[in-house]
């Protein structure tokens, strides 16, 4: 009997092992489908891990003791909006890119990224007001830091929505010399050169935008609890978000011999 108990325990242990170990193929493999895994990367990770930190966290604990009349002051309550707006934005569109949910996630990439672009102006434009009008109302070690974090943005936005409106241009081109029959030429392989270096411009823009400009704010937020050493603090967080731009912006770019995956981030393909 209780030789029968310890094989039927055995056994069911090995039923729940299998059943377990199919669950997560099947897991793995619905992820894989959907095209998430080569997003989740670190760079990723860690950018999103500050971003919901300086949102969620930070901001809720004391913009009531800053900013108690938040409601009441139009312009910075502007600038929040187009904040939250434009850096969740980042988050969304640098993890569901286009490619990804089997393809179904391209339209709302596309609708999150030209809502982002816009929030984003207005961030930066309220955000300049709030800080140097009047002169001396915000502290020059906050004002100038995310000050250069807003010139920095609307470059990024600049040179990332001019760089994927080429690559659809470049893309449309292509697609017409090829449908006339044209399938290798000269022409057609310097426009894919093209094309392919406007992906990489929009893509290196777009994570600039999310990791290093919209990151400024929130990394001067964590210099200032280094107290004495936040100018050194600021400098290293800064600089370490700048290097870490252009291995983030690789994730989502093939091996060169492999040429250059069809995704993009924030703007997407029209």
């Amino acid at each position: 009997s209780t030789k029968f108990v310890a094989t039927a325990c055995v056994k069911n242990t090995e039923l729940e092992s299998s059943f377990l170990s199919a669950t997560d193929k099947s897991f793995n493999k619905t992820l894989f489908t959907m095209g998430l895994p080569k997003n989740l990367s670190i760079y990723w990770t860690l950018s999103t891990l500050l971003a919901f930190w300086f949102l969620f966290i930070y901001a809720p604990m004391t913009l009531p003791r800053r900013h108690p009349h938040v409601l009441s002051d139009f312009p910075f309550l502007a600038h929040l909006v187009g904040v939250y707006v434009i850096y969740l934005g980042c988050v969304v569109n640098t993890l569901f890119t286009p490619s990804t949910l089997n393809g179904n996630a391209r339209p709302w990439h596309i609708l999150i990224g030209r809502c982002a672009m816009v929030a984003g102006i207005v961030g930066v434009i309220s955000g300049f007001y709030k800080s140097w009008i009047p002169f001396g109302a915000v502290p020059l070690g906050f004002a100038i830091p995310v000050s250069i974090g807003g010139v920095a943005q609307l470059i990024a936005q600049y040179m990332g929505y001019t760089a994927i409106k080429r690559f659809q241009k470049l893309k449309q081109q292509i697609e017409q010399i090829e449908t006339s029959g044209v399938k290798s030429s000269v022409e057609l392989e310097n426009l894919k050169d093209e094309k392919d270096k406007a992906l990489r411009t929009h893509i290196a823009s777009m994570v600039a935008l999310f990791a290093a400009a919209c990151g400024i704010p929130a990394c001067v937020r964590v210099a200032e609890q280094f107290g004495a050493y936040q100018l050194i603090a600021i400098i290293s967080l800064v600089v370490a978000m700048q290097l870490m731009v252009n291995p983030f912006a690789m994730t989502y770019v093939k091996k060169p011999d492999q040429g250059v995956g069809e995704t993009t981030l924030l703007q997407g393909e029209a």
